[in-house]
């Protein structure tokens, strides 16, 4: 319950993460996270002229596909 006695519904789960919040996740600069989506290694949603969107399964995907390589080796 909030302060005025009302209960609120859990925020939902993010889906998607910007490309600062996906490349902090992956442990890789942005420009890093860039070059392995131009090389097609991680999708990337694009949503409007200039915004791009990673999903979170995708960047988990990625992370266990180069888990014994380390994430560098994906480039």
């Amino acid at each position: 319950m909030d302060k005025f006695g009302l209960y609120s519904a859990p925020e939902p789960a993010a889906i998607s993460l910007r490309p600062r919040d996906a490349a902090a996740m992956l442990g890789i600069s942005e420009s890093a996270l860039t070059r392995l989506r131009k090389r097609g290694k991680i999708r990337a949603a694009k949503l409007g002229e200039r915004c791009v969107a990673y999903a979170i399964e995708d960047l988990k995907a990625l992370l266990a596909s180069s888990m014994e390589g380390g994430i560098h080796a994906a480039h």
